[in-house]
């Protein structure tokens, strides 16, 4: 079992502060303490469980996996930020970067003239989905910092080194 010491926890005024849901209750140090060395040993539990623990599984199989889902209001976003990370990273994939050619001026015209791109041809959008609706979708799983593709601005000479793609 894991034992927390409630006066080992030190909650400053500004963290109370900081949170409309705690400045608004009626807790002493000590009992707030308690909570969250409560919730600090329960995301050491859960720490430990999540390398083991198959969250894709449907409801029902495992109880672990169920417990985990219900609890999970309470497992601290740096715990959930690391799981995200990890699931991320081992669905990236890498490969070329295909040009799609963009034209400023037709989209400019659109916009002037006030009409509605019905078939999604002539704005920006429209442009660059027509161009890449038939790609894997698996080519958007990009590292970070990682583009999906390279821009080139029709009749601009440009050069993406980023701005075009932004």
């Amino acid at each position: 079992p894991m034992h927390v010491d409630p006066r080992s926890i030190e909650i400053s005024k500004a963290a109370v502060d900081g949170s409309s849901a705690l400045r608004n209750m009626e807790y002493t140090q000590d009992q707030l303490a308690l909570q969250i060395g409560v919730v600090a040993a329960f995301n050491k539990a859960v720490v430990s469980l999540l390398p083991i623990v198959d969250l894709s599984m449907p409801p029902g199989i495992s109880r672990i996996v169920d417990g985990v889902r219900r609890m999970r209001g309470l497992v601290l976003w740096s715990n959930k930020k690391r799981v995200w990370e990890d699931v991320l990273a081992q669905s990236q994939v890498s490969g070329s970067q295909p040009n799609v050619n963009l034209d400023l001026l037709a989209s400019k015209k659109v916009m002037m003239e006030g009409k509605v791109d019905k078939k999604a041809r002539r704005t920006m959008f429209g442009q660059l989905y027509q161009q890449l609706k038939e790609k894997d979708p698996k080519m958007f799983k990009l590292s970070i910092h990682k583009r999906a593709y390279r821009a080139v601005y029709i009749g601009m000479r440009s050069t993406d080194a980023g701005g075009p793609y932004r």
